[in-house]
């Protein structure tokens, strides 16, 4: 698929993702945000996807990294993406626990603002600072999804330097997608009110892991196109040597 037509993709998903604000009742809106329901088995799903396309582009692509102090012959950059897109879409099912059917355990309970097996509902304080989950998650997708990609288009050496360790970037398009949900969540949050705040994070959760799972498709079909180029120049260089002989 086209960078253009990936991202016309990822366009519309998002908009009809936040127009069941609009279009649909205040009760069909809770109840297919619901933990387990539609809304939310997308955005895990997504993630499923997004960490087997990682995983088989760490396996597959051989180009590696430059780290400076020593090279690696796979790209861990892709590894690493597969094991947090695992470790998303694991946290988003509870690990399995509404599938299995356990309890959770007393000390998780505790601490776990849904009283569910996961991470990212936690509230947990080392010393004076908070472990804040959906801090972190902010942090990663503006920086990576949205500033480095803009980095790397006004600035040469920027993009020279993610070359060089081979760290894959989105396109600009893509990655102004997590901006636009964004906003359209804090519109959403607005137009609803307190009473749907649960629903309107649920929906931006999967906006934003729908579109990593449009990313990896991305990183995906630019291994491919990468693969015919190279095949292309070894073609053509074997029909010129063939040519001298």
């Amino acid at each position: 698929m086209s960078t253009k037509l990936l991202s016309s993709l990822a366009f519309l998903v998002v908009i009809f993702l936040f127009s069941i604000f609009v279009f649909l009742s205040e009760e069909v809106v809770i109840r297919i945000t619901e933990e387990d329901n539609i809304i939310e088995n997308v955005g895990a799903a997504s993630l499923l996807i997004a960490s087997i396309i990682c995983l088989f582009l760490f396996v597959r692509d051989t180009g590696g990294n430059d780290l400076y102090l020593f090279r690696t012959e796979r790209n861990l950059f892709m590894l690493l993406f597969a094991i947090i897109f695992f470790f998303g879409f694991a946290e988003e099912i509870s690990w399995g626990q509404r599938i299995f059917g356990w309890e959770t355990p007393a000390p998780v309970n505790a601490i776990n603002t849904q009283g569910e097996t996961n991470i990212h509902n936690m509230s947990l304080k080392l010393g004076s600072l908070r472990l804040n989950m959906e801090l972190l998650f902010s942090f990663f997708w503006f920086s990576y999804c949205c500033l480095l990609p803009l980095l790397t288009r006004v600035s040469h050496k920027s993009k020279m330097w993610c070359q060089r360790i081979n760290l894959p970037i989105m396109p600009l398009s893509l990655g102004s997608m997590f901006l636009l949900s964004y906003i359209l969540s804090r519109v959403a949050n607005f137009y609803m009110g307190r009473g749907f705040m649960h629903a309107v994070v649920e929906t931006k959760e999967t906006a934003f892991e729908f579109l990593l799972a449009v990313v990896a498709i991305w990183f995906l079909t630019e291994h491919i196109r990468k693969q015919q180029a190279n095949a292309a120049q070894k073609g053509e260089k074997i029909i010129i040597d063939q040519d001298q002989e």
